[in-house]
């Protein structure tokens, strides 16, 4: 997969949205279930699939 870079902004609530072509890329639509780990100062945002949330 080609390295894909955008910004986001916070927001009052503490949301962001999640680029376009970041959820174009990763088939990302709504209700899709993401996992964050915050590793040594970075956030990794990870799409899980529907088997992995049913579990």
């Amino acid at each position: 997969m080609a390295s894909i870079y955008e910004l986001a902004t916070l927001n009052s609530k503490g949301q962001i949205t999640i680029p376009r072509s970041i959820r174009q890329a990763l088939g990302i639509d709504t209700g899709s279930k993401l996992a964050f780990e915050l590793r040594n100062g970075n956030v990794n945002v990870k799409l899980l699939s529907a088997l992995a949330v049913n579990l």
